[in-house]
C-alpha cells in the first residue's frame, strides 16, 4: 500500500545546519548531475540514478527507505526572457503537485519566490496519511524539483528534512 503512491511519482519544514549535522551533508550522497546549477544530498546512494526513459531531459535519482521516498529531478528549464519568474515557478509547482495526486491532496502550505517555491501537501490513503514536500529551485538555465514522500508522523523524518534543504545550503556554500 505504501509503494502504490511512490508508484504515483514518475514526481516545509527544513531544519537549520548544526555543526553536528554537516556529516549528513559530507557523508551522504552528493547528486550533482551534469549541467545542473544545484546539487543535492541524498542520506544514502540512491537505488535509481540516471536520465528518465519518458524525458531524457531529465536526470534523476530515487531513493527509497522504509518510510520515505526521496527523489531529486534536474532538467534544463526556465522561464522566457520577459517572463515573472515567480509565476512561471507556480506553475511548475502547480504541475508538479498535479503529476503527484492533484485534486486528492491537500496543501498545507507552499511559498513561491523568483528561485525558490516550496510545498507541503497531505494525502490520505485507506487508514494510512501520507506527508509530501516538494521543493522546486530555479537556477539560471536549470531547475531542480525535489520531493519527499512519507508516512506522516508527529516529527517529520530528520533525514527528508536535510535532503530537502540541502540543495539551498550546497548553493549558497
Amino acid at each position: 500500500m505504501w509503494y502504490s503512491l511512490v508508484g504515483l511519482v514518475s514526481s516545509f519544514m527544513f531544519s537549520p545546519v548544526t555543526p553536528s549535522e554537516a556529516s549528513f551533508y559530507t557523508n551522504g550522497f552528493l547528486f550533482s548531475p551534469p549541467a545542473c546549477e544545484h546539487k543535492v544530498v541524498f542520506p544514502r546512494f540512491p537505488q535509481s540514478i540516471g536520465v528518465l526513459a519518458k524525458d531524457e531531459s531529465t536526470y534523476s535519482a530515487q531513493l527509497y527507505l522504509p518510510n520515505t521516498f526521496m527523489r531529486a529531478d534536474c532538467k534544463n528549464d526556465r522561464p522566457e526572457r520577459n517572463a515573472k519568474k515567480a509565476e512561471w515557478l507556480e506553475m511548475r509547482m502547480t504541475e508538479h503537485i498535479e503529476s503527484l495526486g492533484g485534486n486528492t491532496l491537500i496543501i498545507l502550505n507552499y511559498s513561491v519566490t523568483d528561485n525558490i517555491a516550496k510545498f507541503a501537501a497531505q494525502l490520505f490513503m485507506e487508514n494510512e496519511s501520507i506527508l509530501l514536500n516538494g521543493a522546486l529551485y530555479l537556477g539560471e538555465d536549470t531547475l531542480l524539483t525535489l520531493t519527499t514522500i512519507e508516512r506522516n508522523r508527529v516529527r517529520p523524518h530528520t533525514d527528508a528534512n536535510r535532503f530537502m534543504s540541502s540543495a539551498l545550503i550546497l548553493k549558497n556554500m
